[in-house]
């Protein structure tokens, strides 16, 4: 028998409340952290989240495992941790959950070779790249690397951190 992951939402705002909904409705236990109290206030209440998508998208209500601002207490018992703030509340976040053994850094990949990329026009392709001054577009290849990197033990004395690629 296998036992679902417990997810650690870090962040109440928009972004964070439907990344907590989205999973509680997927089935899975989630925590959601908020530093503010009264962000969280209301959720905390009813137990969870309605979550509203275009059509096609998931949609209910997601009820979350527990809503707090203990930062202790929301990443217990959670293998997996979210980070959904804006990226200049990264730091604050890992100053946070660094004496948990937790370290948050961010990816800011820049133009990589993708589906959409392709499928730009010439002259505009051309014009993007000139603002690179490798002169290229990078690729996944290259960011999973630094997102590897990131998440090793050869890494493990940097948080707080936003690589920019």
């Amino acid at each position: 028998m296998t036992t679902q992951s417990t997810y650690a939402v870090l962040g109440a705002g928009h972004g964070g409340k439907a990344m907590a909904a989205h999973l509680a409705i997927m089935g899975y236990p989630v925590n959601l952290w908020n530093r503010t109290p009264s962000h969280v206030e209301g959720v905390k209440a009813r137990g969870g989240i309605d979550l509203e998508s275009p059509e096609g998208g998931p949609h209910g209500f997601g009820e979350l495992a527990l809503v707090t601002s203990d930062i202790q207490k929301a990443l217990a018992d959670a293998q997996i941790i979210m980070v959904v703030v804006p990226s200049s509340g990264h730091a604050s976040i890992a100053r946070e959950v660094a004496p948990y053994n937790i370290r948050v850094n961010a990816v800011a990949p820049g133009f990589i070779e993708t589906e959409m990329l392709r499928d730009l026009k010439d002259d505009y392709r051309e014009m993007m790249m000139k603002q690179i001054p490798l002169l290229r577009f990078g690729n996944v290849e290259e960011i999973a690397k630094a997102v590897k990197f990131l998440a090793s033990d050869d890494a493990g004395y940097i948080t707080g951190h936003t690589l920019v690629i």
